[in-house]
């Protein structure tokens, strides 16, 4: 499928593979212009493509099939170049991003795990206050909003039962079906930080007030109770504690940071980017807004040397971008420190540490880079938009799936049909690639079938 073969000329294998040693590993399978394939780029592009990319041909065949994805490569690549795509401000902005990512890793790995340890006192101090030796059986009633809680809760206390609430309130309706009821005994690890200190101070029979969880809010009811040993139980108490330090570490050390880069927020930009989110419409679980040229420019935050403006912190983070979950402000401020925040002074301490320059990093950034071009070449290829009469024609056949008003309805329909042609799009545009190039690339049969008989 021609999915599966754009994945594979997607992706990168940003790790440095260890392939094994091969006498032959300079031996040319093919060339574009003066670029030269050979059995080493071969084998390690092979080595590191995921499995839903394999090619399903044998032998000789196969080794064409990768060595197109990799002559392919090179032309995309080389096209990129010569459009001058690397300068854009689109693949700048994914540059940056996955700096960002691959620094905040290193940093992580260097200066904050490394501080966390846990001595088996701690862990049997942790057991024996915590609760760690209870197993609840529950029952839960969930719901997206506010309201549908307080009228279950109410409901409750009326006197009807649990089962009976939830096979009419809850919007789980797995569990609805049973009356609430989770099919498992749980112990503190499965349970969400923000209910986990509630739930496992409830007695058996006993049930819960409202309680906010990430999607919406929960109340739960103990059915049943068991008991588990401090060695049953180590591991997960072991899990949690490293969890719960971690995260401790994590944040006093970006608190040293922040007040190292003098990170500020900007109360205006504050201001402006929860009134954008408070005037969006809500359309299920996720609210659609429009982001104004004078929102998106007004600074968020400000630190030494620099700033991140409204619409850069939107677009750093899926959930505020997806409109999930907007307007709980207190949800809106983990977003934005886990997203925004955490990353940019990481990166700044990174660049100050010259790790964004190391070896490993800059090798990893230049593969990164090209997976990057040939994912913006794709989209110059498939950015042919649709026609009124098609967006419309498509509107009116699906009208609600696109809740809403103008502009982002039209946005959305246009960004629907746009992926529902990308593959055939993208495979007329390689096809004219190839034409263009087809005097520039040569194969090398001899060693290509070499290869493939050499291959198990």
């Amino acid at each position: 499928m021609f999915s599966s073969y754009l994945g594979r000329l997607i992706y990168v294998p940003l790790l440095v593979l260890a392939c094994q040693a091969h006498a032959l590993d300079n031996r040319l399978l093919a060339q574009v212009g003066t670029e030269q394939i050979t059995e080493r780029d071969y084998r390690r592009f092979v080595a590191g493509l995921p499995e839903w990319t394999k090619s399903t041909a044998q032998g000789g065949e196969q080794v064409r099939d990768y060595l197109q994805s990799l002559v392919d490569r090179a032309l995309i690549l080389r096209a990129a170049r010569a459009q001058q795509v690397e300068q854009s401000a689109a693949v700048q902005k994914d540059l940056e991003a996955a700096l960002r990512l691959k620094v905040g890793q290193a940093m992580e790995q260097r200066y904050i795990r490394p501080a966390i340890s846990v001595r088996e006192a701690a862990l049997r101090r942790e057991y024996a206050a915590q609760g760690w030796e209870r197993q609840l059986k529950i029952a839960h009633i969930f719901v997206r909003t506010r309201p549908p809680a307080e009228a279950a809760l109410a409901a409750l206390r009326a006197g009807r039962s649990f089962a009976a609430v939830a096979h009419e309130f809850s919007q789980n309706r797995t569990t609805a079906a049973h009356g609430g009821e989770k099919p498992y005994y749980y112990s503190r690890i499965n349970a969400i930080p923000a209910v986990r200190d509630s739930l496992f101070s409830l007695p058996k029979g006993a049930i819960s007030a409202i309680l906010p969880v990430p999607k919406g809010y929960e109340i739960f009811k103990v059915l049943d109770e068991r008991t588990a040993s401090y060695e049953q139980m180590r591991p997960q108490i072991l899990k949690a504690v490293m969890s719960a330090r971690l995260q401790a570490r994590r944040r006093a050390y970006i608190d040293s940071l922040a007040e190292q880069f003098e990170w500020q927020e900007v109360a205006e930009g504050m201001a402006r980017l929860r009134r954008v989110l408070h005037r969006g419409e809500q359309a299920g679980d996720r609210k659609v807004f429009y982001l104004a040229e004078a929102d998106a420019v007004a600074a968020l935050y400000a630190y030494r040397g620099g700033a991140i403006h409204v619409g850069e912190a939107v677009s750093r983070s899926q959930f505020i971008r997806q409109g999930r979950y907007v307007e709980d402000s207190l949800k809106v401020a983990q977003y934005l420190e886990r997203d925004v925040k955490v990353p940019q002074l990481l990166l700044l301490q990174g660049r100050a540490l010259g790790i964004d320059q190391e070896p490993a990093i800059a090798d990893w950034l230049a593969r990164k880079k090209e997976e990057i071009l040939i994912r913006a070449m794709r989209r110059r290829a498939t950015a042919k938009p649709a026609t009124e009469q098609e967006m419309r024609a498509h509107y009116e056949a699906h009208p609600s799936r696109y809740p809403g008003r103008q502009p982002t309805v039209r946005k959305r329909v246009a960004h629907t049909l746009r992926r529902g042609r990308e593959n055939a799009l993208f495979a007329q545009w390689l096809q004219a690639l190839r034409a263009a190039a087809a005097d520039e690339v040569i194969f090398f049969d001899d060693n290509i079938n070499a290869l493939g008989q050499a291959a198990p």
